[in-house]
């Protein structure tokens, strides 16, 4: 475990004693007598004596209450922070790349917007006194009068992370201590003599993977070795002869390892040679395995969402097709890619004709499905190289790499004629649509790609105004 995971295990461990002991409070507030009092003298000795900062926000963002803990780690004497807000200018913030922590989206005004716990929030603070910043590691968590969904205060927690933060050796140093010191029961344990082969390994290691001891017995690399992912063999037996050699201090890598029942579990495998013999030669190595399935886990869903924010930053929600933005972005590289290489370059602009009517008539629903299909029947009357884009309401347009004007024209009335003969049926609708088109191509007077955007675009409204249902250039 890390000294970050430690300290949220603390964290949440805290918490959770907080909570109780307030609701223990909270139950026995209408008796008086010893009871109570002892209660209230537990909470304010485990409030005032925890290493964990704690402040109280009420309703409106203000604080009303502080620990010493977190009067040391910000800096500021409890008289100056109550009735104070994070959003006051006064507070100097900064997120871990350095740009400014906006008050609004501090941990403990997330929670009393959402009413939802704020978990894990890295943030640096400037510590007046040491004229430094202090970096901190916060969890907001609302409170509720009963029946109602609304916070009337939050309580937020944080941690001081600084040295962590600052220093990647002391982190290293501090992880790989903790590794040694923890419970057996939390982390697998290996003691390897490396000449003769032979492996120790305590019960949890076992565990991790589905097994007991007794299944696993006789212990030795080799069962290691046969455990192990092939390809993660091979670069963690790299990883260990640097470590033999003394090019690397510890020994440290993460590997997949077969569980009892097939799957795939990943390990953090570290561990050090403790001992050499007479020619320098490793004897034996001391080692611990933590699962981290929960942290790839955590990586793979961040890898995904983060792909589905790029999918959503560059696509056109109702359609699918690519939005405006990508489409100006991918346009505009085209655009100087004919100009290099002197290639022609083709546009078409396409309005759906009347659609307001539509949308009046049928209804918005209905408006929308029009678009998806009218989208799916632009693209499939494109060729993969080509890109299409919506780029407004109704407004579609598509660039043609390496098109003649001609081509061009044609694959705009390809498009136009397949709307025209649709027949879409809707919530019990029949609806048939047009639309109007404009074609321009790539001429040595365009500065720009919006010239030939502006060119189609005045094609297109010629269509409109000549009759609509037709291609013109």
């Amino acid at each position: 475990m890390t000294k970050t995971g430690s300290l949220k295990a603390e964290n949440s461990v805290l918490r959770e004693r907080i909570a109780r002991l307030e609701a223990q409070l909270a139950a026995e507030r209408s008796q008086v007598g010893p009871p109570l009092e002892a209660e209230q003298t537990q909470f304010r000795a485990l409030f005032e004596s925890m290493e964990l900062g704690v402040v109280y926000h009420d309703a409106d963002g203000s604080i009303s209450m502080a620990n010493p803990a977190a009067e040391r780690i910000l800096g500021l004497p409890l008289d100056e922070m109550q009735g104070r807000k994070s959003i006051d200018p006064r507070w100097r913030a900064v997120r871990e790349d350095g740009s400014d922590f906006p008050g609004e989206e501090h941990p403990a005004m997330q929670v009393l917007r959402t009413g939802k716990v704020v978990k894990n929030v890295i943030m640096g603070v400037f510590h007046s006194r040491e004229n430094e910043i202090r970096w901190i590691l916060i969890t907001a968590v609302p409170e509720f009068h009963a029946g109602e969904s609304r916070p009337y205060r939050v309580y937020a927690t944080f941690a001081d992370i600084t040295a962590l933060k600052l220093s990647d050796n002391a982190l290293r140093e501090s992880q790989q201590r903790y590794q040694f010191t923890v419970n057996a029961a939390n982390v697998g344990t290996w003691d390897w003599s490396i000449q003769s082969g032979e492996v120790i390994v305590n019960e949890r290691w076992a565990e991790m993977l589905g097994y007991t001891l007794a299944e696993l017995a006789p212990v030795s690399i080799q069962t290691w070795i046969n455990l192990v992912h092939p390809d993660d063999w091979k670069q963690a037996s790299l990883v260990l002869k640097k470590h033999f050699h003394g090019e690397i201090e510890n020994y440290q890598f993460e590997c997949r390892m077969r569980h009892k029942h097939g799957q795939w579990v990943w390990v953090m495998d570290r561990g050090r040679v403790i001992s050499r013999d007479s020619q320098g030669k490793p004897v034996r190595m001391l080692g611990a395995h933590t699962d981290i399935n929960v942290l790839k886990q955590t990586e793979e869903n961040i890898r995904t969402l983060n792909a589905e924010l790029q999918h959503l930053a560059v696509t056109d929600f109702l359609t699918n097709l690519p939005n405006r933005r990508f489409f100006t972005e991918r346009g505009r590289e085209e655009f100087k890619r004919s100009r290099r290489n002197n290639q022609a370059l083709s546009l078409f602009m396409m309005d759906i004709d009347h659609f307001k009517n539509i949308n009046d008539n049928f209804g918005h629903e209905v408006g929308d499905q029009i678009l998806q299909q009218v989208a799916a029947i632009l693209k499939s009357n494109l060729r993969e190289i080509d890109l299409p884009a919506r780029i407004g309401g109704e407004e579609f347009v598509a660039l043609l790499e390496n098109t003649s004007l001609e081509d061009a024209f044609s694959s705009a009335e390809r498009v136009r004629d397949a709307i025209s003969k649709s027949v879409f049926r809707l919530q019990s609708h029949e609806i048939s649509c047009t639309a109007s088109f404009g074609v321009a191509i790539l001429t040595d007077e365009m500065a720009n790609l919006d010239g030939l955007i502006r060119k189609a675009d005045d094609a297109m409204y010629r269509a409109k105004r000549a009759g609509r249902n037709r291609v013109m250039q």
